[in-house]
């Protein structure tokens, strides 16, 4: 796909294909493109099937703004997607267009988003037979449509025409055409205003000059709202501010002598930057005050925080000289140091903790308070709504000892305290120091409460995330494989994640499940890959073929589970398998479980299959433990699930998008601690699964990815997973770096998903406490009390979790529901 302009330029950090005034001035002659779809009269959406959103309001219509080379353009429009409505709003064409496209090569659509939001759209596009099918049996393309922008998309026919169930379909005999949208995070409003097919050779038709006007109005008009507002609350703060004030006035000035699309690129990418410069000084009012006395600003931010260095505004920061945190013994919590110079920047700097001692002297065990830097990766524009383009922290870098800091950024420094299991409990205090050349020391206190309890080491539900493979590991770092599985293998239980594989077809690593249980750290695995999911499989379970492959299958499994059974292994292992298999093939799943229960007794069978029953309407019996999308979790049905015997997990991917929370690199870190906390105690799901702990996957255009070596800033493209230049899914597919020598790196995405699950941990034994207390045949007045504010504690309130598309990103909020409930289990009557 051809970008032909950036995205909303209030979030780039970089410049793009402008919109184009003369695209196609030194272009030979073209043959005629051949129009799929007309734009000349209202009569056309008659020919369109499609759902009326509520209200009436309908879902497309004609109108004259951006029509292309005819007087009108396809308004699309429906509302914002809640759960229980249509998730994939679609309009559908069968008829009254070309359906010879043999002679054709590309696909081109140019497509108009006039609001605030990213807006993604998809094409799909069939042949006669294969329109017959269900349109999920289509294959198709999705692009990303930035905020206020006009966007080109450019496909391949060879693409277009790939089919799931067919190799390829029949160009010659179109049977029908889609466009689609995908749980519209916001009301969904775009403008088709072409789309075409060009042979091959031919170039792009340029864009008609009143259509390039309207364009640049469009993405211009917000810039000069926005700019001016940011000016006028940064004047309220610092009436000083008369540097960015001309400046602002002399970017207004340029606006009004745009003369072609290069300089409106220029122009527009500019006048972002600076709105964000604007935003970011008023952010960093109150910081310039403490740099004057010290130098330069430090500041804390919570670990649920991600801290931008460069451009955005900063508004989490607190300016306090002192933090405090609370945690339990072998629990890992956090907290952000961040130093932001003035000025000039800064060298060699570091951030050293020192002791911390409590009232009797006491101090905690060196290793207990770590100090990382925290490393940022550069991100571009992905196919879901986000905040900026540009760096984003997340990688720790705890081998980095020291750095520098240019004037103005914002470094983060990760400070982590874990007692371990033997700690006293109590109250220990201490001091950060932040040092660097030729510059006084500034300190900051730190309070750390060690709670007078423990958290186990396994998770409080099965986690099921392979790890990283041999061949990707060595690979990138030339080291041995046998030093490097050990040290990923204790580093993943430091985080809850045991030594798992989904899909590759090979035994489990006994040497490494057998060192995690003599840590008492075994967490459960996945025994065998019933790998049946996929396409190629997909056409296997259709037509049957699948029962000639059981039996192969079958006598691949024996020996590993017979081994599994020697070791006394089989009470952690589990199979999973039917990877996101249709309902469709319901039967066929049901075949392969009832086959595999049969052979191997004892181990439960897990998939991501379709059956949003659960397995309560008598079709698959044999499967134990179904695992939905996080917005297909139903918990009433999951309730009658488990009364029948069955588990319900929950899972994601690139999908769902916001509203609910997923492993964006853009997200906020809340997401995953809300996620596998809070919102895991409401919703009680049996498991989580997630299909990559590492994932290496590059665009073709990128370089071989290397080792994070040095930092701050970092060379690593947090891209692993794309389906076009056009359709990225930054941190989609890993939640771990690898660092020097493959040393496994945590990321503050993996932070805040071991502290959700440990948010889990505070609810599961209050649980248990609560339960103590229930069947105690007698209980006193004080017990009873308890009891009654454990049960309040339990119930997960609606303002910090009201569903699982609707929580609060207030870290304070968090807070006081888990002290509350830590407060509880130590003064509980019931000791666990």
């Amino acid at each position: 796909m051809t970008r032909l302009s950036p995205p909303n330029s209030r979030w780039s950090a970089r410049g793009c294909l402008s919109l184009t005034f003369a695209l196609a001035a030194s272009f030979p002659a073209i043959a005629e493109p051949l129009e799929v779809l007309t734009f000349a009269n209202a009569r056309e959406l008659h020919r369109w099937d499609y759902v009326k959103a509520p209200g009436g309001v309908p879902g497309m219509e004609y109108t004259e703004r951006f029509g292309l080379n005819q007087p009108y353009s396809f308004k699309l429009y429906t509302p914002k997607w809640e759960p229980g409505k249509n998730e994939w709003p679609t309009w559908r064409l069968e008829r009254g267009f070309p359906t010879d496209w043999s002679d054709y090569d590309r696909v081109v659509m140019d497509v108009v988003n006039p609001t605030a939001s990213v807006q993604l759209i998809g094409l799909k596009v069939a042949d006669e037979a294969t329109s017959q099918l269900a349109t999920g049996n289509w294959r198709g393309i999705k692009a990303a449509i930035p905020a206020y922008s006009h966007f080109r998309i450019v496909q391949p026919m060879s693409t277009m025409m790939r089919g799931i169930l067919v190799d390829r379909m029949d160009q010659s005999r179109i049977g029908a055409l889609l466009l689609y949208a995908t749980r519209p995070h916001a009301d969904f409003h775009l403008h088709i205003s072409s789309l075409f097919l060009l042979k091959k050779g031919d170039p792009l038709p340029e864009l008609p000059e009143p259509y390039q006007v309207a364009l640049r109005e469009l993405r211009l008009a917000p810039l000069r709202s926005e700019g001016k507002a940011a000016l006028e609350t940064l004047k309220r703060k610092n009436p000083e501010a008369d540097d960015l004030k001309t400046a602002w006035h002399a970017m207004l000035a340029r606006f009004e002598s745009i003369g072609d699309a290069e300089q409106l690129d220029a122009t527009a990418s500019d006048a972002a930057a600076l709105i964000r410069k604007i935003r970011r000084s008023e952010s960093l009012v109150p910081l310039r005050a403490r740099a004057e006395a010290e130098g330069y600003a430090v500041a804390w931010a919570a670990s649920t925080e991600k801290v931008i260095p460069r451009e955005m505004p900063l508004d989490a920061l607190s300016t306090g000289s002192h933090a405090a945190l609370s945690v339990a013994r072998r629990e890992a919590e956090g907290v952000q140091l961040v130093v932001i110079p003035f000025g000039k920047g800064l060298e060699e700097v570091e951030v050293k903790a020192g002791s911390f001692v409590n009232e009797k002297g006491e101090a905690l065990p060196e290793g207990v308070v770590t100090v990382s830097p925290v490393g940022f990766v550069r991100t571009e524009a992905p196919a879901y709504d986000f905040a900026y383009a540009g760096w984003w922290p997340d990688p720790l870098l705890p081998f980095v000892q020291s750095l520098a800091i240019a004037d103005g950024d914002a470094q983060s420094f990760w400070i982590r305290v874990r007692p371990d299991a033997g700690q006293a409990a109590g109250v220990y205090e201490g001091e950060l120091t932040v040092k660097a050349k030729d510059t006084p020391e500034v300190r900051r206190k730190l309070t750390v409460r060690v709670r007078d309890f423990t958290l186990p080491a396994r998770p409080p539900i099965p986690i099921a995330i392979p790890a990283p493979t041999a061949r990707i590991l060595t690979r990138l770092s030339g080291e041995p494989w046998e030093r490097l599985k050990y040290q990923w293998a204790d580093f993943q239980a430091d985080y809850f994640l045991g030594w798992d594989n989904l899909y590759v077809p090979q035994a489990p690593d006994w040497e490494v499940l057998e060192h995690l249980r003599s840590q008492g750290r075994l967490a459960t695995f996945n025994l065998y890959p019933l790998g049946f999911g996929g396409g190629l499989q997909r056409k296997r379970l259709e037509s049957g073929e699948y029962r000639a492959m059981l039996d192969k299958v079958m006598d691949k499994i024996a020996p590993i589970y017979e081994e599994a059974k020697r070791r006394n292994l089989l009470e952690h292992a589990y199979f999973y398998g039917m990877d996101e298999v249709p309902t469709a093939y319901l039967p066929a799943v049901e075949t392969i479980a009832q086959t595999v229960k049969t052979r191997f007794p004892g181990v439960e069978i897990a998939t991501t299959a379709t059956d949003r029953s659960y397995g309560t309407d008598g079709q698959t019996g044999a499967i134990d433990s179904w695992i939905p999308l996080i917005h297909d979790f139903n918990p009433a049905k999951a309730v009658e699930a488990r009364q029948q015997g069955k588990k319900v997990w929950w899972y994601n991917c690139k999908t769902p998008a916001h509203p609910y929370p997923n492993q964006f690199i853009e997200y906020p870190a809340m997401d995953l601690r809300i996620m596998h906390g809070a919102m895991s105690a409401k919703y009680r799901p049996d498991g989580f699964l997630y299909y990559s702990l590492l994932r290496t996957w590059s665009l073709p255009d990128r370089p071989p990815r290397q080792l994070i070596a040095s930092g701050p800033f970092t060379d690593w493209d947090p891209c692993a997973l794309a389906f076009s230049k056009d359709e990225r899914y930054n941190g989609e597919g890993y939640l771990v770096y690898p660092g020097p020598k493959g040393t496994p790196l945590a990321s503050i995405r993996l932070e805040n998903f071991r502290d959700g699950l440990e948010d889990l941990w505070y609810w599961k034994l209050l649980r248990k406490q609560a339960e103590q207390a229930r069947q105690s045949a007698s209980r006193s007045p004080r017990q009873t009390e308890w009891l009654r504010k454990a049960d309040e504690a339990l119930r997960v309130p609606d303002e910090l979790v009201k569903s699982s598309h609707e929580f609060s990103l207030d870290p304070a909020l968090l807070q006081q529901w888990r002290e509350r409930i830590a407060d509880l289990i130590e003064t509980s009557p019931y000791r666990l």
